[in-house]
């Protein structure tokens, strides 16, 4: 009998399935090995390119059997309340526990391991101890990479011995991250596996890899991951694209504060071409960035209050996504060598560069164009509605004319203004002037408004996606 409970059996899923365990082809296929003896339990995940092991502590007798991995997803749950597993014959397994009180009790398919089960990747003999931020190293480049084919591997992630980095790339964006330790002396390609960011995997223990004939290995807790080595795949230099700050002629320093707004606003600024994201970055004088809606006749630009350039103005035209990606992998330099020159962010270990778009056609600036500042409070924040500025258009009253006053006090004036009514056809006239211009004043008004509200519609519409938008202060 086996006992593991209920959480377990939900990260044991979760681990296998960001590894790409339990495919229809390829290792164990959609079944888990449970190997108990000498008072280990150790259940192993193995695809075509990857294997998982988890280890605990076990008491009862030995147990070598494949389980389908839809035990796991029967029983499964959020607390760790146990699993009873029963092998009462050599063919099924019988699955206890209880859901919300409720006792439940499962057959499921077994078999024992054979001769034409595929081999488990062996541990290596020697490893090297990273702290636990290698695992978000390794979840950043993973997401720097290329799934598509190509004639390089930019599906895979290279790890350099000799100079301790990480490096990634998909052909339009690179990420080389320095400072880790391996036990090799070549540059080693392992796939990009979406195991590397799992909740599952401890976030605060050492991780520990090694290599052995054909795979990589790294070791945390009571977890192994391994990964098969791409011997025979080609890898692009990245480190030629990259080029040294100083040498830059225009250096862009984001504020904090101007970041956080542009992590809020940039991915909600229109956009007319949904495959390159296209804004123009206009520095000069002022840190602005444009954009601009297929349909729309304004567009619509971020002003960045409390940012600077240093060195020659410039302005070039950016893929949005990559300039949201520096910002939050916490860069706020930013360093161009000119409008089609590849831009460097560089810090911290780290050195993130992609390429720029044509710098044909940037989006112009306009008089009329919708401005939001990174210091202003945005309109309607209260509401979560834009409200547009409203003109005041007064009505004024008519009056009749009285005669000149003269040297007279002004008591006296309205005596003999009194004393003097005028005629009832003089009142209609005077009347009748005053209503014509009442109508005029109200057509007046009536277009004001009209503009008014075309106008408030085109905000609405341009800014309904930054109604969330935070203030930031300066």
């Amino acid at each position: 009998m086996i006992t593991i409970s209920r959480l377990l059996a939900r990260q044991l899923r979760a681990v296998f399935r960001r590894a790409g365990i339990g495919k229809a082809y390829g290792g164990y296929r959609q079944r888990a090995l449970f190997l108990a003896d000498q008072g280990t339990l150790r259940i192993r995940g193995l695809s075509c390119n990857a294997a998982v092991e988890y280890q605990a502590a076990h008491q009862g007798g030995p147990v070598e059997a494949l389980l389908p991995l839809d035990l796991l997803a029967a029983c499964e749950g959020s607390r760790p309340d146990p699993v009873q597993l029963d092998f009462g014959t050599d063919e099924k397994v019988t699955a206890s526990w209880t859901d919300k009180r409720v006792p439940v009790v499962r057959d499921f398919a077994t078999s024992a391991p054979d001769d034409t089960l595929p081999p488990f990747p062996p541990l290596p003999e020697t490893f090297a101890s990273n702290d636990p931020g290698l695992w978000l190293a390794l979840r950043e480049a993973a997401a720097t990479t290329d799934q598509q084919p190509h004639r390089f591997a930019l599906s895979c992630v290279q790890l350099c011995s000799s100079s301790g980095k990480i490096v990634a790339t998909d052909g339009q964006q690179a990420l080389v991250q320095s400072g880790f330790t391996f036990p090799w002396t070549e540059d080693l390609l392992v796939p990009a596996s979406g195991v590397f960011g799992c909740r599952e995997l401890p976030a605060d223990q050492p991780i520990q890899v090694g290599k052995s004939e054909d795979w990589v290995t790294f070791k945390s807790g009571p977890w192994s991951i391994s990964l098969k080595l791409e011997k025979d795949a080609r890898f692009p230099d990245v480190t030629r694209h990259i080029s040294d700050p100083s040498a830059a002629t225009s250096h862009l320093h984001i504020a904090d504060s101007d970041g956080d707004f542009l992590n809020d606003a940039l991915p909600r600024l229109p956009c007319e071409d949904n495959t390159n994201c296209p804004v123009t970055l206009d520095l000069n004088g002022q840190v602005l960035i444009r954009g601009k809606a297929a349909d729309q006749s304004r567009a619509t630009e971020l002003a960045l209050s409390s940012s600077r350039l240093d060195g020659d103005p410039i302005t070039v035209n950016s893929n949005r996504e990559y300039l949201l990606r520096a910002l939050r992998l916490g860069f706020r330099d930013v360093h161009f060598y000119g409008r089609e020159q590849p831009v460097l962010c560089d810090g911290g270990g780290r050195q993130y560069v992609w390429a720029l778009l044509s710098p044909e056609s940037p989006i112009p600036s306009s008089p009329d164009l919708i401005r939001i500042a990174s210091i202003q409070r945005q309109a309607g924040e209260a509401s979560g509605h834009p409200q547009p500025r409203r003109s005041k258009a007064t009505v004024s009253e008519p009056t009749p004319q009285t005669p000149p006053t003269g040297d007279k006090p002004a008591t006296k004036a309205r005596r003999s203004s009194a004393s003097k009514r005028p005629s009832p056809i003089e009142q209609a006239v005077v009347f009748r002037d005053a209503l014509r211009t009442a109508v005029v004043q109200a057509n007046e008004l009536i277009r004001n408004l009209k503009q008014q509200k075309r106008e408030a519609r085109l905000v609405q519409t341009t800014l309904a996606s930054l109604k969330q938008l935070q203030k930031v202060g300066v």
